[in-house]
């Protein structure tokens, strides 16, 4: 779809990812995984938490993000 589940356009979405990781798109990010498991992401969900300065970072096997569908842990950053 060209929207996230919080309504933003693919396009800001594309850029946000580019600024939080320097890479251009998800499947960039998908190429530089370096297990097997890299290959089995259909979606990566990115939550910026500013009153706890985190961003989060989770992958999934699964367009809709579902509970259970994680690859590897999540990442959490501080701002």
């Amino acid at each position: 779809t060209d929207d996230d589940t919080n309504g933003k356009p693919a396009l800001t979405l594309q850029k946000e990812i580019e600024t939080l990781t320097g890479y251009s798109s998800i499947s960039v990010l998908h190429d530089k995984m370096g297990s097997d498991k890299g290959k089995e992401i259909t979606a990566i969900k990115i939550v910026i938490d500013l009153g706890a300065k985190t961003i989060t970072t989770q992958a999934y096997s699964d367009t809709g993000c579902t509970a259970g569908k994680e690859i590897f842990d999540e990442v959490v950053t501080q701002l």
